[in-house]
């Protein structure tokens, strides 16, 4: 039943996404559907706006805005608000971390300075992609050991 429902709410989105698209408002492609969930693979979506300076339009805490800003365009929920610590309470921390969750990394200037979504964990490296990384949305390879937490998305 449960697989029914989810596979029904995808093919809802896919139709939804067709019927924006087409009226121009929407670049969408099919592998950003996840029908286990009837959402959009929020990384997928985030690619779109790689190199872009800040889509968000926000001032401030642009990492936590940017993960805000794909999580509405892929139907998820926003984060609780525009501190990047606020990506903890977001879910359960994962020791388990899978595409798509929230990777909370610990920076110089604080221990839960930045914000992203995890593409893959590689080893002791992991690859995330997140706005104001340099100034502009883009991918980064950093070391697990910079990761204060990993959070369920």
């Amino acid at each position: 039943m449960q697989r029914t429902l989810a596979t029904l709410a995808a093919t809802g989105l896919l139709m939804f996404a067709s019927a924006v698209e087409a009226q121009g408002r929407l670049s969408w492609s099919p592998r950003e559907a996840t029908a286990h969930s009837g959402a959009l693979d929020t990384v997928a979506v985030a690619e779109r706006w790689l190199r872009s300076h800040n889509p968000t339009g926000a001032a401030g805490y642009r990492c936590a805005d940017f993960v805000t800003f794909f999580f509405r365009r892929s139907g998820r929920r926003p984060l609780p608000s525009r501190m990047t610590a606020s990506a903890l309470a977001y879910g359960p921390l994962d020791p388990h971390p899978r595409h798509g969750d929230l990777v909370v990394v610990s920076t110089g200037a604080a221990r839960y300075g930045h914000v992203g979504l995890l593409i893959a964990v590689r080893g002791d490296r992991v690859e995330i992609i997140s706005g104001n990384w340099s100034g502009r949305v883009a991918r980064a390879i950093i070391a697990r050991s910079r990761v204060a937490a990993f959070v369920r998305a």
